[in-house]
C-alpha cells in the first residue's frame, strides 16, 4: 500500500467482472501471461483465518470474486494465507489466489480517482 500511496495511487481493488477483465487485459498486454506475482489490496479482516475477505484500500467486503479452483485454500484458525495475489499459474486464466501477506510481490496500483 505504501508504494502506491507514495505515487498518489492506491493498491488494486477489483469490484466487478468487467474490472477484473480490464486488469487482466492490461497486465497481459504489459507483461504477458508469465506475469510476476502481483499484490491486490485483498486481505482477511481477521488474522485467525475465519474473517471476511475485504479490500484494505476501501475496507469494503469483496462483492465480486474470481478465485482459482480450490481457492482460497487457507482457512480456519491459524490460517497463514491472508492476502490476495494474482499468481501467474492462476492469473494466466484470470483467477485469484490467497497467499501469505509477508511474501514479496509486485503491487498493482490504481488511480485514486477510481
Amino acid at each position: 500500500m505504501e508504494f502506491c500511496e507514495k505515487h498518489d495511487m492506491k493498491l488494486l481493488v477489483i469490484d466487478s467482472s468487467a474490472q477484473d477483465q480490464a486488469v487482466y487485459d492490461a497486465i497481459i498486454k504489459l507483461v504477458g501471461k508469465e506475469s510476476p506475482r502481483l499484490w491486490t489490496s485483498g486481505s482477511r479482516r481477521s488474522s485467525n483465518g475465519a474473517g471476511d475477505w475485504i479490500w484494505m484500500t476501501t475496507g469494503n467486503k469483496l462483492g465480486f470474486t474470481n478465485w482459482g479452483t480450490g481457492q482460497p485454500s487457507s482457512s480456519g484458525v491459524g490460517a497463514a494465507q491472508q492476502c490476495i495475489q494474482l499468481l501467474p499459474n492462476y492469473f494466466s486464466k484470470g483467477y485469484w489466489d490467497d497467499c501469505e501477506c509477508y511474501e514479496l510481490r509486485t503491487p498493482v496500483c490504481m488511480s485514486t480517482d477510481h
